[in-house]
């Protein structure tokens, strides 16, 4: 579907990224892991569409990067990430947002048909926001903006999903809620691929069960989550010595001085 091949990104004399490989590919779900400054926006970037590299090749859903029309592939991505939040109007209605989601448009400009509409309220129950179809978007929490603006990600049907740092800004209640929601979506979407972004191992659901780890801007590690996501690759990758273990399957860490 995605592939990144040899990918490297300089600027100012600087490199930002460092020969990346990556294959994301139709129903993997994969964890994109990393400190901040690591490289996981700009490769996210690549990934997207809206940042070309210096070298290396792109293929988008089967088609080389420049075959195929940037505008058009973003229409098989829905995105969801902290900046959307910011460009909503805070009196657009969530009912209108959620639909808006199917034009890639902040704001509603088309009339939505019925199926739209449908599609629209099935979406925001899988997300537990049905109830919130009436409310100004201004007016919700962040845990609600957030299952909001996953539910217009997946508007278009999109074939990929990408997922950068959802749980930010939420509390212990609010990120909780919001990874339940996703793994609803990701048992009701098996063919669709999802990309979450965090450095957060906390956030890791066990749906994900691959993880690509950047540091510096290079690959440092790539390939099973539950090989490769160890106290000493975690401590590698953060810069601190830490401990790593499992609970129910859900990863936790803490300093190990």
């Amino acid at each position: 579907m995605i592939e990144l091949s040899n990918i490297s990104l300089i600027r100012d004399g600087k490199t930002l990224l460092h020969k990346i490989d990556w294959t994301i590919g139709e129903g993997e779900r994969w964890v994109l892991f990393g400190h901040n400054g690591s490289g996981k926006s700009l490769t996210l970037q690549i990934v997207e569409g809206y940042l070309w590299p210096s070298s290396g090749r792109v293929t988008w859903f089967g088609t080389p990067a420049g075959g195929i029309d940037t505008r058009e592939m973003r229409k098989l991505t829905g995105y969801f990430g902290q900046g959307v939040k910011s460009l909503i109007h805070p009196e657009q209605k969530v009912r209108e947002l959620v639909v808006g989601g199917k034009f890639a448009t902040v704001g509603l400009y088309d009339k939505p048909s019925k199926s739209d509409s449908a599609r629209a309220e099935e979406l925001t129950v899988m997300t537990g926001c049905a109830e919130l179809g009436h409310r100004d978007y201004g007016t919700l929490s962040d845990g609600e903006k957030s299952r909001v603006l996953i539910a217009r990600a997946l508007m278009p049907s999109p074939k990929l999903l990408v997922l950068d740092e959802p749980c930010a800004g939420l509390d212990i209640a609010g990120r909780e809620m919001l990874l339940e929601t996703l793994r609803e979506i990701a048992a009701a979407h098996p063919e669709m691929s999802i990309v979450f972004v965090t450095h957060h191992v906390e956030e890791i659901l066990p749906e994900f069960s691959r993880i690509i780890i950047l540091k510096k801007g290079r690959v440092l590690k790539k390939g099973s989550a539950a090989e490769i996501l160890t106290g000493e690759t975690l401590s590698e990758a953060l810069g601190i010595p830490l401990a790593l273990g499992k609970d129910k399957q859900r990863f936790w860490c803490k300093l190990n001085y």
